[in-house]
C-alpha cells in the first residue's frame, strides 16, 4: 500500500503536533504549583516555642561563654604588655543578666590591676544570649595565666 508523499507528510505533520500538544500540556501540569489551600495553611502555623531552659543551666551558660569570650584574653594579652611583671591570678567575676538573656552588667575587682579590670567589665557586651527567661546574677571566677 502506498501512500503518496503529500499525504505521508501531512500525516506525520499531524503526528507530531499532535505528541507536542500532549508533552506541552505533560510538561505544564508537572510544573504546577502547589494548591493554594496548603500554602495558606503552612503560613498560619506558629513557630514551635522555644524550650525553656532551666535557671541554674542558664547560670552556668551564661559564665561558660562570659569566661571563654576572647576579648578577655586580650584583656589579659594588653595588661601582660602593660606591665610584663604581672603574676598570674584568680579574679571573681559577677555577672548581671536580663530577661532576654544578654550580659547587662559585669563586676570584677582587682585593686593590682584597674585597667585588666575595667577591660574585662567592658566585654560583657560581646556575649552571646543565653535565651530569654527571668532576669539573675551569676557569680564565678576567672583564672588568668601566664604562659611562661
Amino acid at each position: 500500500m502506498n501512500t503518496p508523499p503529500s499525504r505521508a507528510r501531512g500525516a506525520a505533520l499531524a503526528l507530531c503536533a499532535l505528541l507536542s500538544t500532549a508533552l506541552a500540556s505533560t510538561h505544564a501540569h508537572a510544573e504546577r504549583p502547589p494548591a493554594r489551600r496548603a500554602r495558606a495553611d503552612l503560613a498560619r502555623r506558629a513557630p514551635p516555642p522555644a524550650p525553656r531552659v532551666a535557671l541554674e543551666d542558664r547560670r552556668r551558660m551564661a559564665l561558660e561563654r562570659f569566661l571563654r569570650n576572647d576579648s578577655i584574653r586580650s584583656c589579659w594579652t594588653r595588661q601582660l604588655y602593660r606591665d610584663p611583671t604581672t603574676a598570674s591570678r584568680r579574679l571573681a567575676v559577677a555577672l548581671s543578666i536580663d530577661a532576654t538573656g544578654r550580659i547587662t552588667a559585669v563586676r570584677v575587682r582587682d585593686a593590682t590591676a584597674p585597667a585588666l579590670a575595667s577591660c574585662i567589665m567592658a566585654s560583657g557586651g560581646r556575649v552571646a544570649p543565653v535565651g530569654p527567661g527571668e532576669a539573675f546574677e551569676a557569680d564565678g571566677a576567672l583564672t588568668l595565666e601566664r604562659g611562661e
